[in-house]
């Protein structure tokens, strides 16, 4: 197996340590006539970006209420999602998807509709953080791709692991998902990529 190509996702999430609450980004994406789904930033690698470059410049891009006054702080070292699948512009190569959670502070986030950079058939709503149950019980209906509702439960489990005082306030939402496990061979050839480095 040979990676090719690469998406970066982050998904912006807010926990309170006191309260055990933890809110997600919520936006919505709309082309052309399509019926807008809800998901989270996400972007296409560019030749020679790893993928945390990636990350990084997708969400100042499509995030960022203002680019010179913004912060982006990394929660994970680690991805806590990694999808592969077939990549359409290189013939026998594959295409991951990676998911890293981010926080920004809320006062930063983009507050008004906007057209994406690269494709301004793409309209993007403002991004509002709203409780994890409220996202997911949104996403769970249908009103996003399965990929961005995987990722969303991702964060959950993550934010589980990593803080276990959210564990009574999401039990029931913990324990009917899990993440999906790498194969030996996705595992090789992540560590094998380049942009992984």
């Amino acid at each position: 197996m040979l990676i090719t190509s690469h998406a970066s996702c982050g998904p912006i999430v807010d926990i309170n340590v006191k309260t055990g609450e933890v809110r997600i980004a919520r936006m919505t994406y709309k082309k052309g006539h399509d019926y807008p789904s809800v998901r989270h930033i996400m972007e296409s690698g560019k030749m020679g970006q790893s993928v945390l470059q990636t990350l990084r410049g997708g969400v100042l891009k499509e995030g960022a209420a203002d680019r010179k006054k913004f912060s982006i702080t990394l929660l994970s070292m680690d991805p806590i999602l990694v999808k592969f699948g077939h990549d359409q512009r290189s013939p026998g190569g594959t295409h991951i998807k990676v998911v890293y959670p981010v926080f920004v502070p809320e006062e930063q986030l983009r507050d008004i509709e906007a057209e994406d950079d690269d494709d301004h058939d793409e309209i993007h709503s403002a991004i509002t953080m709203i409780s994890a149950e409220d996202l997911i019980e949104e996403t769970a209906e249908g009103r996003t791709v399965p990929f961005h509702f995987q990722a969303t439960m991702a964060v959950m489990v993550w934010v589980a692991t990593e803080h276990p005082m959210v564990r009574p306030r999401y039990s029931n939402l913990l324990t009917n998902w899990s993440r999906p496990e790498m194969t030996a061979e996705q595992k090789v050839a992540l560590e094998a990529y380049p942009g992984m480095q």
